[in-house]
């Protein structure tokens, strides 16, 4: 995961992280057989899988890679290693706020819908028997799941792959993987025991 966001990763080790105990293979950008797009196509917007490299870093925690090992242990430990190579130029002040936003002149790119024009708020004011005015700022607040992401793949003889999900949307994540990894949707078979605790963040 990367240390830092806004700015620029120019560079990681990840062929270093194989030589690393218990590790069987260092997964990035690099590796995905198709594009580097985990949201589903008829989703719309892009969502990278990896942070490429190099490229923009958006926020910290972004991932770079995967690391694949023999334990848990040690992916976090070669995980942990792998992102102390991690080289970064660029490097930007933080949007933390809408008012850093604003300043900034950083807004999302989405289409707005026409706003329909009424009375002028001037003379709607000077009608009011009393006018309040302030402001009020509500911080971030975290999205919990009842349940973790998690989800595991295995390789199936016929060349496909089997994946078991915890999410609320078996044919979105279908479309996904199978775009990816550059397999017809008939060669990636999802399964899904039980799901709960969803509210929107289990659609992939």
């Amino acid at each position: 995961l990367s240390p830092i966001g806004a700015a620029t990763v120019q560079s990681v080790d990840f062929e270093g992280g194989k030589d690393l105990a218990g590790v069987a293979r260092v997964l990035s950008a690099a590796d995905l057989p198709g594009p580097n797009n985990c949201n589903p196509p008829m989703l719309g917007t892009p969502e990278v899988l990896f942070n490429p490299v190099p490229g923009y870093v958006e926020h910290a925690g972004f991932a770079l890679g995967f690391v694949l090992a023999d334990s848990q242990e040690n992916a976090d430990l070669a995980a942990k290693a792998i992102g102390a190579t991690a080289t970064f130029t660029d490097r930007q002040k933080p949007i933390l706020t809408i008012d850093d936003a604003i300043a900034a002149s950083s807004y999302h790119d989405i289409t707005v819908p026409p706003v329909k024009s009424g009375e002028d708020i001037n003379t709607a004011f000077s009608g009011c028997a009393k006018i309040v005015q302030g402001a009020v700022q509500c911080g971030s607040q975290y999205h919990f799941h009842m349940e973790t992401q998690t989800a595991e793949a295995d390789c199936q003889e016929d060349g496909g792959i089997l994946v078991h999900s915890a999410t609320q949307s078996l044919d979105f994540t279908q479309r996904a993987v199978s775009v990816m990894l550059g397999l017809p949707a008939s060669k990636v078979e999802l399964r899904m025991k039980r799901m709960g605790g969803a509210y929107g963040g289990k659609i992939t």
